[in-house]
């Protein structure tokens, strides 16, 4: 089955109902976590949660955005961007990304896709938009060279047949503990290489099936990108309030967190306001006499 054949039809555009933007807000965050939730138990890729919700300490960091599809109100899909941070990337919990690293660029990685169930009949028509959101929020707002992921054997053809993604090498296994020890597939993209790849896969394909064209060239009518501040490189979107609302009162995440990631979170959240929400800082080990 070559990619033409496995290629979505491009060529029906969603209504101007349906709004791809960064999730900034506690109800937009929350209906993202909940769907989250929701289709990963559905799927096997976790146990139910007392929130009712997916959280991980990768959403507390702004080197983390969740980006949404909005239905007029309802939340109809979600993503994640996780860029380098300090707790490293999931994908590493199994996989190497030495060679990515040497090649030098930014690199991130794809998680946390999930469609309601209750769209499947056009999910396509809502995950390619969501992918070309973040595809171009993610080259364009953090100059992003390498795309990374860890998708179910399942899935794998069409990230690969159709995207152009290359297999990861698997360092300490096949399964995810990630996933609830689900069996995944990791991959990545170079996204400084893919269009002339795109260019050439795809020239012969016509426009309701061009990849190329679609990641491209042509623009995405219903995304709503936020506004670029100048003093960060990050869109960060989790207030104090934010972080106390996710990550103490819906979880206990926060209480679960070992010595080096409340560090992290202080190092990262160094601001008087933040103190209140954060786990106390670990005290430092005393030299002996």
């Amino acid at each position: 089955m070559n990619a033409c054949e496995l290629a979505p039809q491009l060529d029906k555009p969603l209504s101007k109902k349906y709004v791809f933007k960064l999730a900034q807000t506690r109800e937009e965050l929350e209906a993202c976590f909940r769907l989250l939730h929701d289709e990963y138990v559905r799927a096997g890729f976790m146990e139910p949660d007392p929130s009712g919700m997916r959280i991980t300490l990768h959403h507390a960091l702004p080197t983390t955005s969740t980006l949404m599809c909005r239905y007029g109100r309802r939340v109809v899909g979600t993503i994640s961007l996780i860029r380098e941070n300090g707790l490293g990337f999931p994908v590493q919990r199994i996989f190497r990304l030495d060679e990515i690293f040497r090649e030098g660029g930014n690199v991130a990685e794809v998680s946390a896709l999930a469609i309601d169930r209750r769209f499947r009949a056009i999910r396509n028509r809502i995950m390619m938009p969501l992918l070309k959101f973040l595809y171009e929020y993610a080259e364009y707002r953090f100059y992003t060279r390498h795309l990374v992921i860890a998708a179910h054997p399942q899935h794998i053809l069409f990230y690969e047949n159709v995207l152009n993604f290359q297999r990861l090498p698997c360092a300490l296994g096949s399964h995810y503990d990630f996933f609830n020890d689900a069996p995944a597939i990791g991959a990545h993209l170079d996204l400084e290489k893919i269009k002339e790849v795109f260019s050439k896969k795809y020239a012969d394909v016509p426009l309701e099936k061009n990849l190329h064209h679609y990641f491209t060239v042509a623009a995405l009518p219903n995304g709503q990108f936020p506004h670029q501040r100048f003093d960060t490189a990050a869109d960060p979107v989790m207030t104090p309030e934010l972080i106390d609302y996710f990550f103490n009162q819906k979880t206990k995440i926060f209480s679960t967190l070992n010595s080096e990631e409340i560090r992290l979170l202080h190092t990262v959240y160094n601001l008087p306001e933040y103190q209140h929400c954060l786990p106390p800082m670990p005290e430092s080990k005393k030299p002996l006499d």
